[in-house]
């Protein structure tokens, strides 16, 4: 049986259509993440000094790995939701650090280094770990491991609120 032309046509363009589409119609969970993270030029001295300036408590450095699967569920789960986006931005700024990543960085000292170097001295050993810089680039918490939202806003509470 051969099929009338003008209806594969029609069925392909619906069918490239739908594919266009879809992703418009779709949660965009990552850009609802993308959302959780402020811009870095790679300078942490200049965003550290920027974030005190605004009144916030400091530098939330997010160390990650695209490999991890705990990463990635904060990114689908816990970096979305509002109340952890409102919260986050309205005490710190919050940067995302690839453990594995050679972008250049400065770091709190002014020195350059790279994501990976400043893994290896924070003295990362798990994915996904959240380290808070305070003045001077000082640490004033740290957490490694998967929080729910619940849990993470209470870190972040504890951490910011009472540090």
């Amino acid at each position: 049986m051969r099929k009338n032309p003008s209806s594969v046509r029609r069925r392909l363009l619906f069918t490239l259509s739908a594919a266009i589409a879809a992703p418009l119609l779709l949660p965009r969970q990552a850009e609802g993440a993308e959302g959780f993270f402020d811009r870095s030029f790679g300078d942490l001295s200049e965003d550290l000094k920027n974030a005190l300036a605004a009144g916030k408590k400091g530098v939330l450095l997010v160390f990650e790995a695209e490999s991890c699967p705990f990463c990635r569920r904060m990114r689908e789960t816990v970096f979305v939701r509002p109340e952890v986006v409102a919260f986050f931005r309205r005490h710190c700024t919050a940067l995302a650090v690839d453990v594995f990543g050679s972008e250049p960085l400065i770091d709190f000292a002014g020195r350059e280094t790279s994501e990976k170097a400043l893994a290896r001295a924070y003295r990362i050993r798990a994915t996904p770990t959240f380290v808070l810089v305070g003045k001077e680039g000082r640490e004033l918490a740290r957490h490694a491991g998967f929080l729910d939202a619940g849990a993470f806003l209470a870190w972040g509470r504890q951490a910011l609120l009472e540090s």
